[in-house]
This record gives C-alpha cells, structure tokens and sequence, in this order.
C-alpha cells in the first residue's frame, strides 16, 4: 500500500514508505529501532529501454556483486532465506539463524530451501567457487 508513513510487514521485514521532495519516494527498512533507506522510486512512466542499461551492467559487467559473488534469497513465511557466498542465513519470527555452506551441503540447501536442481556441472562449479570463498 502507498501510504507514507505506514509500517509495513512483509516476510518477517518491516518497512514504511516516505516521500521526497527530489526523489519522490523512498522506502525505508527498519533495523532494530532505526529505520534505512532501501530504495527510491517515483510514479513517472517508464519504458522498457530505462532499464535495459542498468540490467545489463548488473548481471554482465566484471565488478558488479551480481557476477563476483554468489547470492540468493527467497521470501518465506516471517522470514527470509538467503545465500551470500558460502554463508546461509534464516530469518524468522525475528530471530536469525547462520551456517556456514561447506561444498558438501550446498546442493541440498538450494534444493530444500530454494527448489533450485543443480545439474553435476553446475554443483562442481558452485562448489569450487566455495572453496575458494
């Protein structure tokens, strides 16, 4: 719901909508009892071809985090599943829980938590890019 100021839960997260004066409006997440700006955005019409550019950098350019790191996450029921490198984290009912992803166990953790099947090539190539981490 777009209504500045209303704290929001969704998936275990809170958040809340604020506007601004040259952004339009910002979307904050609350951490502990502060809350964080996480995105702008504003209610212009867009074509696709405004976001072509800042896809491609994202999921193709050698530096940018989407290339050099291992990431994942998945909304769940209170809470969050994510992957980043070799580090599991579930946040629910507002604890969180961390593991560390050894080769061994990181097939089964993107299948159980995620339903992601990895082919032999792909899982041979996750797990050396985990003992590299």
């Amino acid at each position: 719901m777009l209504k500045p100021g209303l704290e929001q839960v969704q998936f275990g997260r809170t958040y809340r909508i604020r506007e601004d004066s040259e952004l339009g409006y910002v979307v904050e997440l609350k951490r502990g009892d502060v809350f964080v700006e996480a995105v702008a955005f504003g209610l212009h019409y867009a074509e696709e071809s405004d976001f072509e550019m800042s896809n491609y950098y994202t999921s193709s350019y050698p530096d940018s985090p989407f290339v050099t790191r291992m990431m994942c996450t998945l909304p769940a029921f209170e809470g969050r599943y994510t992957i980043r490198d070799n580090l599991f984290k579930i946040e629910q009912g507002g604890r969180t829980s961390e593991t560390l992803l050894k080769a061994s166990t990181v097939q089964n953790v993107l299948e159980t938590y995620f339903g992601v099947v990895l082919t032999a090539d792909m899982n041979a190539y996750i797990c050396d890019y985990l003992e590299r981490v």
